[in-house]
């Protein structure tokens, strides 16, 4: 009987079990969030029911208090998204639409097929005076699904197709079939496109934020510089960060129109 090390095959399964079998284990010590988020939804319900303004309010900034500490103790940038949505949901009903957006963005990264959260950014752009910013990148008309998958679904898939490719790569060294190799061709093609997609996002794709204070556009990192234009940019604006500077104080931004300067780090956050 082979031992399992000496089987290539055996090994990486073994491997693999071994590495769920520790993220299971690791995750039975994890606190359970249910408890607030429960919370959180009783106090957002109770806010929306609620006509008392004052009390409309205190409802509201209690569950997105509870959504907020849930954010920073998980920062579920590899989740589902419904969290940001949540969080983007609450600040819209404070009335908060700069924060809503940069939320909704958040979440739409993490949920690009979901249409109520466009929806939901064009109410909130609809607050603040803004249109609708469309960004299509030229990467995205030759890897179409570039944005109909987020990040976390296309590492899974790469992850799969690069596991499967290794099952038949270790069955083909112990059986060489032609079908066996069929696989191994077709594992890679369809996974691929996946990995140059996923390569993409972390070596070209921009940095983006969203202005949460309107905020004049300086030539360099300081407001004794002299302004790039004399009109603020609007809060609520999404823009490309191109840099951070003088410490992180000043961000270098760029407009949508093109427009490059420098703005104070309290007046954006990055998506």
């Amino acid at each position: 009987m082979k031992k399992i090390w000496q089987d290539p095959f055996l090994t990486i399964c073994t491997l693999v079990v071994l590495y769920f079998a520790y993220h299971f284990i690791s995750s039975l010590n994890d606190p359970d969030p249910s408890s607030m988020l429960y919370e959180a939804q009783m106090n957002y319900l109770a806010g929306e029911k609620t006509r008392n303004v004052e009390e409309r309010k205190k409802t509201f900034n209690a569950s997105l208090n509870s959504l907020l500490e849930l954010e920073q103790n998980y920062a579920p940038t590899f989740g589902n998204g419904k969290l940001y949505f949540d969080i983007g949901n609450t600040f819209f009903q404070l009335e908060k639409y700069p924060e809503a957006l940069l939320y909704y963005y958040r979440a739409q990264q993490l949920r690009p097929t979901d249409g109520t959260i466009d929806t939901n950014i064009a109410l909130a752009q609809n607050k603040l005076n803004i249109s609708s910013q469309k960004d299509i990148a030229a990467f995205d008309w030759l890897f179409f699904f570039h944005r109909h998958f987020s990040l976390p679904e296309r590492l899974q898939y790469v992850f799969l197709g690069t596991f499967l490719a290794f099952v038949f790569m270790s069955l083909y060294l112990w059986y060489p079939k032609g079908l066996i190799y069929g696989a191994i061709i077709a594992t890679v093609v369809l996974t691929l496109p996946f990995f140059l997609s996923v390569c993409y996002t972390y070596a070209f794709s921009s940095v983006d934020g969203v202005m949460v204070k309107s905020s004049l556009l300086y030539r360099d990192a300081g407001e004794q510089y002299a302004k790039v234009k004399p009109e603020p940019i609007s809060s609520g604006l999404k823009v490309q960060v191109l840099d951070i500077t003088a410490g992180g104080k000043w961000l270098k931004i760029m407009t949508k129109d093109g427009t490059v300067g420098y703005v104070p780090e309290e007046s954006i956050r990055t998506i």
